[in-house]
């Protein structure tokens, strides 16, 4: 009996052992599933929440969390922050010979050390790949794409330290083959775009370090394994291309070096026959060859697509972007003999510049915060785990201080040299400012608000089935001197309308400023009179020019209308009457610092029209110089809804009466009209 209790017991020892690693896998499998989707939907806030979470309840080892954490930061921008979870990854991995654990290794290690490189950090990034890849080739785990992108960065490395001909060529070499002995492998379109991509990173490194020889034999090279891509049978055309054009602006690059000018520029013309150089980032890619080659008009053309590329989000102006980028477009105008243009660029950069510096200050403060709130988990995990390890730890912590004193250091140099850029720049603008005043300066201010009006995309009218909106926008000859904003936010409906309290360039950047603030705001409060405070305590710092605003949130489902005023006119609400909203007149945006704005209530039926309208509408003139006015607006409102209750063609009506009151007379105001209704 003894012997069969034993064999039972054993037997649901076993049974219960293999449920647990089969949960425990299936959970594994689970928490792999969830990042996957929240790497592919750039949700990288969930990504570090869902790693945190894996990481506790022991779904993710500590190495990969880490791993993901610092994926996650490195796509928000945040590379202090990446570079500490990959170098605490790479601590935490270096102690296992587990197969997961050292496919995490090697993915830390190809990050970090790329990380550096482009920070031009050669030798720290070869003091962290190295002794990796030396590892990953002692175990015999030296085959894969990470393994193989790590060989690469280790020679751009020392391309980069000056080591081209030697060490890093031989690099470059081994990892050339292990890709073509995967093609060979597996003959698969990951083990191709492993390849493409890992040619791309030593060609583009050697155009980096001026070696154009061996430049143009990688480059070669990348064109043989892209030729031999495009005969599968799935490749996808758009990818094709796009590569094909990296192929041909890194060969007229190459040429252009080797002094073989007019060969690059023949590669040149067939690299403007694919459909990536017709895009924003092709555009910009082009410029690495146009201002090798001193094409200054061309690349000053092509700079024209910066803010497609980098998009309407404020954020993607970061310093290293202005750096890198805004002050080239700024330095090919120049040499280009373009000053409007460039005028418009130092404009930009100045409206930027501080934006830039306040994010800049931020995720230094947030990286540091985190940096030392992550220091202490580690401490409080190894003090719990090995209490005969707290020397050690003391030096980790000690080194991680180390990096963020460097690292204060390092941006704060960063800052200030950006600063004294961004002086002179003001300087040689002022400078230009006093040279050209006169009735030239009227024709370029023009121009410049203009470009800066035209910078600023059309909004999108929402769409929300208990809403009916229709809108007009006139722009003037001093455009951009008014702005509006229709954001839906669930079921409210957020309204801006309002206009700078002067003309020319000033009052456009100062509308573009207003409305940046505007729908930063939005994401943080919902309340007009909230907004509009947060607006004015920020725009006064800045703000050169007034500008009068109203602000309202209509409920779709009530028709309950919030709404706060800061010196505009009142909107007009027509039925079976025309009246005028009731409003208060607040200062405007601006004048006051500490002023608090008021919110008033109001709710707006169903079928009851809510007439928003911009100065430029009153203040349109006809021939004799008479204006619009308020007084013929009522009118021509009453008048038009006696004709037609119906949206559009009540819209239509009034719009008409304002066109035949100017008729061909040019406005030098914007003219903007928007009418809603539930």
């Amino acid at each position: 009996m003894r012997k069969q209790a034993i064999f039972v017991l054993t037997i649901a020892g076993l049974l219960c052992t293999a449920c647990a690693e089969k949960a425990s896998k299936e959970q594994m499998a689970q928490a792999d599933r969830l990042i996957e989707k929240s790497q592919k939907e750039r949700d990288y806030n969930r990504l570090i929440s869902l790693a945190d979470s894996f990481e506790n309840e022991g779904s993710l080892s500590h190495a990969k969390a880490d791993y993901w954490r610092g994926y996650a930061s490195d796509r928000m921008k945040k590379m202090r922050m990446a570079e500490f979870y990959w170098k605490t990854s790479l601590e935490t991995a270096s102690m296992s010979e587990d197969e997961a654990d050292l496919e995490t290794y090697a993915m830390s290690a190809s990050r970090l050390t790329n990380l550096l490189s482009v920070r031009g950090d050669y030798e720290g990034a070869l003091k962290a790949a190295v002794p990796v890849a030396e590892r990953l080739e002692a175990l015999k785990c030296d085959s894969t794409a990470d393994y193989i992108n790590l060989l690469i960065y280790i020679g751009c490395c020392q391309a980069g330290l000056g080591q081209a001909g030697s060490a890093a060529i031989d690099g470059f070499e081994r990892a050339y083959k292990k890709h073509l002995d995967n093609i060979e492998k597996h003959h698969d379109d990951a083990s191709y775009k492993n390849a493409i991509a890992g040619l791309i990173n030593i060609a583009y490194y050697c155009l980096f370090a001026k070696d154009y020889k061996n430049a143009l034999e990688w480059t070669d090279n990348f064109g043989e394994v892209l030729k031999e891509y495009q005969q599968r049978p799935d490749v996808s055309e758009e990818y094709v291309d796009k590569q094909l054009a990296r192929f041909d602006i890194y060969q007229a690059q190459a040429l252009e070096g080797l002094g073989r000018k007019e060969e690059a520029a023949k590669v040149y013309e067939k690299f403007q026959t694919t459909l990536f150089s017709k895009t924003p980032e092709g555009r910009i890619s082009a410029n690495d060859y146009l201002v090798a080659a001193q094409r200054w008009g061309e690349a000053a053309d092509n700079y024209r697509s910066l803010d497609a590329m980098l998009g309407n989000n404020e954020d993607a102006y970061t310093l290293d972007n202005i750096q890198e980028l805004v002050l080239k477009k700024y330095q090919a105008n120049i040499l280009a003999g373009r000053k409007d243009s460039a005028i418009a660029v130092s404009l930009q950069i100045c409206d930027s510049l501080e934006q830039a510096f306040d994010r800049a200050d931020k995720i230094e403060a947030e990286e540091q915060a985190a940096i030392v709130r992550k220091v202490e988990q580690l401490g409080e995990q190894q003090a719990q785990a090995q209490k005969m390890k707290q020397m050690a730890l003391l030096s980790v912590i000690g080194l991680v201080f180390v990096c963020v004193i460097i690292f204060m250091v390092y941006r704060r140099i960063t800052l200030n040299q950006l600063r004294s850029a961004y002086r002179r720049l003001e300087s040689d603008f002022k400078q230009v400012e006093a040279d050209t005043r006169n009735q030239t300066l009227i024709d370029t201010e023009r121009l410049i608000a203009q470009d800066i009006a035209a910078a600023t995309p059309p909004i999108a009218l929402p769409q929300h089935k208990d809403l009916n909106i229709v809108m007009s926008h006139t722009p003037g000859r001093m455009a951009g001197d008014s702005l509006h904003d229709l954001q839906l936010r669930g079921d409210n409906l957020y309204i801006c309308i309002g206009n700078a309290a002067g003309k020319g360039a000033k009052a456009s950047a100062a509308t573009a400023v207003i409305l940046a603030q505007l729908r930063l705001a939005l994401n943080f409060e919902q309340e007009p009179d909230r907004i509009l405070n947060d607006i004015n305590k920020v725009y006064t710092r800045v703000g050169e020019m007034e500008v009068k605003l109203f602000l309202g949130v209509l409920s779709l489902p009530t028709g309950q209308l919030r709404y706060s005023n800061a010196g505009c006119m009142a909107p007009i609400l027509v039925g079976e009457e025309v009246s005028q909203l009731p409003v208060t007149d607040e200062t405007p945006i601006g004048r006051q610092r500490d002023h608090t704005f008021s919110m008033q209530e109001t709710t707006l039926g169903k079928g009851i029209k809510l007439l928003l309208y911009s100065d430029g509408i009153v203040e349109t003139v006809n021939e004799a110089g008479k204006p619009f006015g308020e007084k013929k607006l009522r009118g021509s409102t009453l008048q038009a809804v006696k004709m037609s209750r119906q949206l559009q063609p009540f819209f239509d009506h009034l719009l008409e009466a304002v066109r035949s009151h100017a008729g061909d007379v040019p406005q030098d105001n914007d003219q903007t009209m928007i009418v809603i209704s539930r």
